[in-house]
């Protein structure tokens, strides 16, 4: 019924069960939650005799198929769920993925349970504040290894991998959350990867580390697939090397130096671009590249799709800003388009009176008017005309959902004037 699980995990964890043993959702009291979840996590209803004598596993099933079906809630959005008066079930495209979501409905199902203790009556968090967390744009930071060094290993490998994201979201100069992912360790989890990082709205790119040794032909499926920006960041977990304690373990761990030049290699190999940042994590100069290199991210992410208006194309025998259309909407994911300024002026003429003088208000309160342009100038009306055509554009650019836009010189078609004050403010 849900053919993108790749794989379920089903424990018995002391919040969560608690929470399904008391036949209750999980509120969303808070922000964390919010960064995984726009809802409560849902709790089914207890099973029934006759499904208890049936086929217990197959109704177990069916007990959440029913409760998102009821509840109108989507498996690829809504990992988790508590089957009533028994325990919590998460899944994920990748065994990582589902263990990752169970220790994450723990933490959430602890933290409620607390938030109640100190405040039975806590409210549930604000709509806005949980489309802020849950649709704020991100960073995954993903970590490479193999299986071959062992769970130990491993296990270090993912508590350094958080520290270091962790470490990034406590930093301000960062504008996006860096969102954790489990480690990766063979072809089918890196592209697996790869394809959620695509499909996910709020990905605007990925850092990716190799703390140790990832043979990096595993990656060469994945990365021919993604299409969103990367940063490699060649660093080591540690800053100094223990001279006096180093061994084979420690080396093991540690083998960054070798894994990042296995990585580094096979993209460009592959002819990808990316960024590559190299120094320690915590240097300032690190946290000012990953800084514009995420600025940078989030407005390619912004270009995806948007649309663009030439209102009234190019101006005749012009070159440098011809432009080809096709050809920036194949490099730059962004669609531009011609609209004829009589289309424009149609909607300017409906802009009324009273919305024009509300808009002079606020330049006056914004900007300091020339004595022609105040109420007794002689330029006054000239003011005016330029407050509609700022007011119908900014229509015009809403109704076409439209990012932004060009006009010509030589094409005003019963526009009273160039709209110069409405190309430096809807254009700020």
């Amino acid at each position: 019924a849900w053919p993108l699980i790749g794989a379920i995990t089903h424990t018995h964890s002391t919040y969560a069960s608690s929470w399904a043993q008391s036949g209750r959702d999980i509120p969303i009291f808070g922000t964390t939650h919010a960064d995984h979840n726009t809802v409560d996590i849902p709790c089914t209803a207890p099973m029934s005799d006759d499904m208890i004598a049936g086929d217990y596993e197959y109704e177990t099933g069916q007990q959440i198929l029913h409760c998102f079906a009821q509840r109108n809630l989507s498996y690829e959005t809504v990992e988790m769920v508590l089957i009533g008066s028994h325990a919590p079930f998460t899944w994920g495209k990748t065994a990582d993925q589902a263990v990752y979501n169970s220790a994450v409905l723990e933490q959430i199902a602890q933290m409620a349970w607390l938030t109640e203790q100190i405040n039975p009556k806590a409210p549930r968090l604000k709509d806005a504040l949980i489309q802020k967390h849950f649709e704020r744009k991100h960073v995954w930071f993903v970590t490479g290894s193999q299986h071959l060094y062992g769970a130990a290993v491993l296990d270090q490998v993912a508590q350094n991998a958080q520290a270091i994201t962790n470490y990034l979201n406590d930093q301000a100069s960062i504008p996006v959350q860096i969102v954790f992912k489990p480690v990766v360790k063979t072809m089918e989890e890196i592209t697996a990867l790869c394809k959620a990082a695509n499909n996910d709205e709020n990905c605007v790119g990925l850092v990716t580390w190799m703390h140790t040794f990832s043979p990096a032909k595993m990656w060469i499926n994945g990365l021919k697939q993604l299409r969103k920006p990367t940063l490699h960041l060649h660093t080591q977990f540690n800053r100094d090397i223990p001279w006096a304690e180093i061994d084979m373990n420690f080396m093991n761990l540690n083998q960054s130096a070798h894994g990042d030049r296995e990585y580094g290699y096979i993209v460009t190999r592959l002819g990808l671009n990316r960024k590559v940042v190299v120094g320690y994590w915590q240097d300032p100069s690190i946290l000012e590249d990953l800084n514009d290199w995420s600025r940078a991210a989030c407005a390619w992410h912004d270009w995806q799709g948007a649309r663009f208006i030439r209102f009234g194309d190019n101006m005749r025998n012009v070159a440098v800003t011809e432009g080809d259309k096709v050809e920036a909407e194949i490099q730059f994911g962004y669609t531009v388009n011609t609209f004829a300024v009589g289309d424009l002026v149609k909607v300017i003429d409906q802009i009324s009176d009273q919305a024009v003088d509300r808009l002079l208000q606020e330049y006056a309160q914004q900007y300091e008017l020339a004595s022609q342009l105040t109420d007794s100038g002689d330029a006054r009306g000239a003011l005016r005309a330029a407050a509609r055509i700022e007011l119908g554009m900014e229509a015009f650019l809403q109704q076409e959902n439209a990012k932004g836009f060009t006009n010509t010189f030589e094409d005003l078609h019963g526009m009273a004037q160039l709209p110069g004050i409405a190309s430096q403010r809807l254009m700020a």
